[in-house]
């Protein structure tokens, strides 16, 4: 997994497990209808030369000028104005600890509740009922996958994690139809998403999820498998428009 990669490769460098955490935050939001080991991997450049980036306090000081042209140079931004504008709110929420408390715990003390942190991430800002304190964090898919991020490779304690789902997208929604565990074909991806989150839950709930020791036995230890799966495996079939198994269970796909 990218993230996995980039934590690791960041460890090496010196990072702190607080500022990880705060980096996983600020690229997980940007982590949405784009190629995720580009993102990465921009990030992690963007880090090693221009580190205050990811540190809420410095970003809030910064102009928006500034963070804008980082951030588009480095690849990490795609739709600009949105983007750092997201950036910019994550960060000044982050700043201030009385914002979110359940998030800043997450992040810079390693502790956190998985159901806290679905709801806190919801917070709206004070000028406006309609802004999240968490642009972009808080939507049905990245919200789950930042939480299992903190866990892992965060190394954050995050209780309940249990509760957290699969968090669909195009890939997952690949592979969950090409091996038969639902027939949603033709509808919007956001109509059954929770349809394909309850399908998995109940695959989980009645056999094993190998992973890392905090989401093992869980959707969250599910999750990368099945995103990791669809992308390098039934994309690739796809574009084919044959079988290229990655495994013996390809054996069962729909896909002809």
């Amino acid at each position: 997994m990218p993230e996995v990669a980039v934590a690791a490769a960041l460890r090496d460098a010196g990072i702190s497990q607080p500022e990880l955490r705060s980096f996983i935050t600020f690229v997980a939001a940007m982590d949405r209808a784009r190629d995720a080991d580009a993102l990465w991997r921009s990030a992690q450049r963007v880090w090693a030369q221009r580190p205050w980036v990811f540190d809420p306090t410095i970003v809030r000081a910064r102009s928006f000028t500034e963070l804008a042209e980082v951030l588009s140079e480095g690849r990490v931004s795609q739709r600009h104005l949105q983007d750092v504008a997201a950036w910019r709110t994550i960060a000044e929420s982050l700043a201030d600890r009385t914002v979110a408390p359940e998030v800043h715990a997450a992040v810079f003390d390693g502790q956190g509740d998985a159901r806290r942190l679905l709801d806190a991430i919801k917070v709206k800002t004070f000028e406006s009922e309609k802004t999240s304190r968490f642009p972009f964090l808080a939507g049905p898919k990245v919200g789950p996958m930042w939480i299992r991020m903190l866990a892992e490779p965060g190394g954050a304690r995050i209780d309940a994690i249990h509760v957290l789902p699969v968090a669909v997208d195009v890939q997952v929604r690949k592979v969950t139809e090409n091996l038969g565990v639902t027939t949603t074909q033709g509808q919007d991806l956001e109509s059954v998403r929770s349809h394909i989150q309850r399908q998995w839950q109940h695959a989980v709930d009645h056999g094993t999820a190998v992973g890392p020791q905090q989401l093992h036995g869980t959707a969250a230890a599910l999750d990368p498998v099945l995103w990791f799966w669809g992308k390098w495996g039934c994309s690739f079939c796809e574009r084919a428009r044959r079988r290229m198994p990655i495994h013996d269970v390809c054996g069962g796909c729909r896909l002809r």
